[in-house]
């Protein structure tokens, strides 16, 4: 029987295999971004409500009262944590009545840019599962600047689940397209 000859190995790879190398280390490069730390998902239920939000970090929860014009005051709920370089957010607050909804989600976004001594850049509906479709329910873009007079770009969105208004902010930093698909249409609605 006749055996084959050796063969010699030129120390590199043919093209076709590097290729296939070069595509499964890019793969898994942008898998590794997609798992980063930086961004550890997880669902926060706000003020045990009908919505449930997903956050790319472990959240630290506040009260404080809010006064929304002459009329309206409650106590706002708000779970704040920063990943990768953005401040990520989720306020609730309840009405007492349904006539109240549309001033309170007017409010809040009267609100963003007197806050950010900035303007609003962007305005369009926002009716996320689960929320019922409402005038006043915007995402809205605003620019402004901090305290210390440096620039800053906030994304945020108000709706109402019942008589439970919601907002969410993204502040600052430069997240991803698929972090803030996650955060702000990733919800799931429903009482736990």
């Amino acid at each position: 029987m006749a055996s084959s000859p050796p063969v010699q190995s030129s120390g590199r790879a043919p093209r076709a295999m590097r290729r296939t190398w070069l595509g499964w280390a890019g793969g898994l490069f942008v898998l590794a971004q997609a798992c980063s730390p930086a961004l550890d998902w997880r669902s926060v239920r706000p003020a045990e409500g009908a919505v449930a939000v997903w956050m790319p970090c472990k959240p630290e929860r506040y009260e404080r009262p809010v006064r929304l014009g002459p009329e309206l005051k409650a106590t706002m709920e708000m779970q704040v944590c920063d990943a990768g370089g953005t401040t990520w957010a989720v306020s609730t607050f309840e009405v007492a009545e349904d006539a109240a909804i549309d001033p309170a989600l007017a409010a809040l976004r009267a609100a963003r840019p007197v806050q950010l001594s900035g303007t609003e850049r962007e305005a369009r509906a926002y009716a996320p599962v689960g929320a019922a479709s409402r005038v006043e329910a915007r995402r809205i873009v605003v620019e402004g600047q901090r305290p210390d007079g440096r620039p800053v770009r906030e994304l945020s969105a108000a709706f109402a689940v019942d008589r439970q208004i919601y907002q969410l902010l993204a502040l600052d930093g430069q997240p991803g397209p698929e972090a803030l698909e996650m955060f702000f249409d990733g919800m799931e609605a429903g009482r736990p």
